[in-house]
């Protein structure tokens, strides 16, 4: 995995991972209230209700979404369980390595970029918590992008 402190949306990566939460509202949408969920959420007004119609379905693991046809792909990237609860670093192992698993079955010149999973809304520590499961499960065609001006 590479790092990088960068906009999200500008690294021209060829799948961008929203990290999300499993909830879904009782008007039948995933909650992308915050963060990189609703940048994406402003970007492709459907998603939320999109993703939702797979969490009730069961499918709660790592969803790969195409949009637009001429935009990224966006792969949903489950961090919470709820939307009130801080991540789950048990969660995001999972997503890691599912993430891991479809990306081994793309071109191998297919890049994801990933925003720090659950260290923004979801309270966890990138450093101490979180970076080492990315470690061990990404490889370099993802880049874990750290917000512009963080150290």
């Amino acid at each position: 995995m590479k790092e990088i402190n960068a906009d999200l949306w500008s690294l021209g990566a060829n799948g961008i991972c929203i990290t999300t939460n499993l909830t879904v509202t009782q008007f039948g949408n995933n909650v992308m209230g915050g963060g990189c969920a609703r940048e994406a959420a402003d970007r492709y007004p459907s998603l939320p209700r999109e993703y939702a119609s797979y969490i009730k379905l069961g499918k709660t693991g790592v969803l790969v979404f195409r949009p637009e046809l001429k935009g990224p792909s966006i792969i949903m990237f489950p961090v919470k369980y709820q939307v009130w609860e801080p991540a789950s670093l048990e969660l995001i192992e999972k997503s890691c390595q599912e993430l891991q698993a479809k990306i081994d079955t793309w071109p191998s010149d297919f890049t994801i970029a990933l925003p720090r999973p659950g260290c923004g809304l979801g309270g966890l520590d990138w450093e101490t918590q979180v970076k080492p499961i990315c470690e061990k499960y990404l490889d370099d065609r993802v880049t874990v992008v750290g917000y512009v001006g963080e150290k």
